[in-house]
């Protein structure tokens, strides 16, 4: 019912970054491949407009972190987490997929 009511609405979310120093340094990092860039702000347009396109790969992550997905654009991962009621996108990291999960 809440995705009927989300598509519907036609409404888009929001998008906010997560104030940590991981994510600034995976910016500052990511900002020197303009082309690799340029193709993940086009997926989080598409995240922002529909958030449960399937045809954007995304995967809700294992059970310990709850209300956590990552969306797969090539050898990036987008980690985020989503609040539904108000219509926010989280983003918590960008970056390459052999890095991002080791803590």
């Amino acid at each position: 019912m809440l995705f009927y009511l989300i598509m519907i609405s036609g409404k888009m979310y929001r998008l906010i970054y997560d104030d940590s120093s991981s994510l600034r340094k995976d910016k500052k990092k990511l900002i020197k491949n303009i082309e690799q860039t340029n193709k993940i702000k086009l997926y989080l347009e598409q995240l922002v407009e529909n958030p449960f396109d399937k045809f954007l790969n995304i995967k809700k992550m294992n059970p310990k972190q709850a209300n956590k997905f990552r969306l797969m654009i090539d050898n990036y991962r987008i980690i985020y987490s989503m609040d539904f009621w108000n219509k926010i996108i989280i983003i918590h990291r960008i970056w390459l997929r052999k890095d991002i999960y080791k803590k």
